[in-house]
């Protein structure tokens, strides 16, 4: 159960309330969105995992004979993505706001807690964007999943294995070949030139094909320096610019969940997933009042998961593989 901390408005503005709205007084820190989603695939589906399959064909080109010479065989790889079962549970007592200067969040109604416009407030500015900045900062790139210990609360980033994980699992399991790069250079040109010659490994049937090479916000913000310093441009698309490795359809993309990671890793989007489960899903937390008649609590649960169907066409560099 999480107080109310009112000892900074009280000590900064007194314990008053003089009937005016104050909301727009109220701000909060910044939180980050979920950028990584953006990149992805998104789908929706009714079970708790997302069960795909990697099928092959073997060589069936030959020179002509009159004999029957039958050759070519069909193959299957089972290519699945797990969802975590992820949840809040929030409690808090909105007396702790009676006699103190943000007192409007109260309500008119004290028996009517769960409706004081604090709750609604706390919703919508806070309780989502928190989730998704949990989602993006703890579980999408650097999570690992852990067992839950029976009645103790569980820290974010320990639901799902996230895409680093997913990527190293894959370098160690042979799926996956790391392209050499060594530690990045901290020059903006010659990070450019590196990211150039880690595309250009990609085999030749990808030239044609759309990706976005995913990295850190940081090594995004190098490469755009860099980009502009070697090539004297940068294109620019509805008011932003975006860059793109010369030569190429590839387009680099900075994420928050990859903060202070060197790992990078490019991917067609079809390949790559973030999927949401259909059934019980979460569109908005409830609210209900607790066993304290005095308490409310949000809650909600819901599935969802990410991850590459065919690790084979992951293209990442040798670096963050712990």
């Amino acid at each position: 159960m999480a107080d109310i901390d009112v000892t900074a408005l009280v000590a900064q503005y007194g314990t008053y309330y003089d009937g005016k709205d104050k909301q727009d007084r109220l701000y909060e820190k910044v939180k980050t969105k979920s950028k990584t989603d953006m990149v992805a695939s998104a789908i929706t589906i009714e079970e708790n995992e997302y069960r795909a399959s990697e099928s092959e064909f073997t060589e069936v080109l030959q020179p002509f004979q009159k004999g029957w010479t039958p050759k070519g065989a069909l193959s299957f790889k089972p290519a699945p993505i797990a969802l975590g079962n992820f949840k809040i549970d929030v409690e808090l007592y909105p007396d702790d706001l009676k006699n103190s200067w943000a007192e409007f969040l109260t309500g008119l109604e004290p028996a009517d807690r769960a409706q004081w416009p604090l709750v609604r407030w706390m919703i919508e500015k806070h309780i989502i964007s928190k989730i998704q900045e949990d989602w993006e900062k703890k579980e999408v790139f650097s999570g690992v999943k852990a067992a839950v210990t029976p009645g103790t609360a569980a820290a974010a980033g320990t639901t799902i294995d996230g895409l680093r994980k997913q990527i190293n699992d894959a370098i160690t399991a042979g799926d996956i070949t790391p392209i050499t790069t060594g530690a990045f250079s901290t020059d903006p040109v010659t990070f450019v030139e590196e990211i150039e010659a880690f595309v250009d490994t990609f085999p030749e049937e990808y030239d044609d094909i759309d990706m976005t090479l995913v990295m850190s916000t940081a090594l995004a913000k190098r490469y755009a320096r860099g980009y502009r310093a070697k090539y004297m441009t940068g294109v620019v698309v509805g008011g932003d610019s975006v860059y793109k490795v010369e030569d190429t359809n590839v387009t680099v993309e900075g994420v928050p969940s990859s903060k202070g990671s060197e790992k990078i890793y490019c991917t067609p989007k079809w390949n790559f997933k973030k999927i949401n489960r259909n059934k019980g899903n979460m569109n908005m937390p409830k609210v209900r009042i607790g066993n304290d008649p005095r308490a409310v609590q949000v809650f909600g649960d819901w599935w969802m998961g990410i991850g590459f169907v065919i690790k084979e066409l992951v293209f990442t560099n040798d670096q963050d593989t712990l």
